[in-house]
């Protein structure tokens, strides 16, 4: 399959994107920054399929690795732990997008049902609807899993409860919410 330099180039953002106010632990960061080396090389490849399977072993390793915790006795315990699941969530939908462009519509689906938390928001990393040309984060998920919404409305109700129960809402306005869902 070819990729398009312009779709080449969005996946490069999509996958820097990542790398803003990173939470991973030192060696989830050090697979996460290799696969930014290895999708900034992407226009050197004959075989650009070849890079983009090289990138997501890089990230599957940093999802693997990265595991959501917090040893500072001033945090605030569940918000951290809920924005790290949140920013493995968006590795996670990084590594969906990336199947999903090279044709891997299961294994897209394997990642989404599988390795998604709805302890933490699900949304599209940067750049990434405007490559796949979708309107919403749910326009992503009807194609993968082709049942009109069901799944995606099911997650996101699941992470709505987690949240209301995870964080006392008096310390939480209704604008935090809106800004961490979408």
């Amino acid at each position: 399959m070819e990729i398009t330099y312009t779709a080449a180039l969005k996946l490069i953002g999509v996958v820097c994107s990542l790398t803003k106010d990173s939470p991973l632990k030192k060696v989830s960061k050090n697979e996460l920054e290799a696969a930014v080396r290895e999708i900034n090389n992407l226009k050197y490849y004959s075989n650009q399929r070849e890079c983009l399977l090289g990138v997501l072993g890089h990230l599957e390793s940093a999802y693997s690795q990265f595991e959501p915790s917090t040893w500072d006795f001033l945090d605030n315990e569940n918000r951290v732990l809920w924005d790290q699941r949140t920013y493995k969530n968006d590795i996670c939908m990084t590594i969906a997008v990336i199947h999903y462009v090279l044709g891997n519509i299961d294994r897209a689906r394997v990642w989404l049902s599988d390795e998604l938390s709805d302890y933490g928001w699900i949304h599209m990393p940067d750049g990434s609807l405007d490559l796949l040309e979708y309107s919403k984060t749910e326009d992503f998920f009807n194609a993968i899993y082709r049942d009109d919404g069901n799944t995606y409305k099911k997650l996101e109700r699941a992470i709505e409860i987690n949240y209301y129960n995870a964080y006392d809402l008096g310390n939480t306005s209704y604008s935090d919410y809106d800004y961490y869902q979408y």
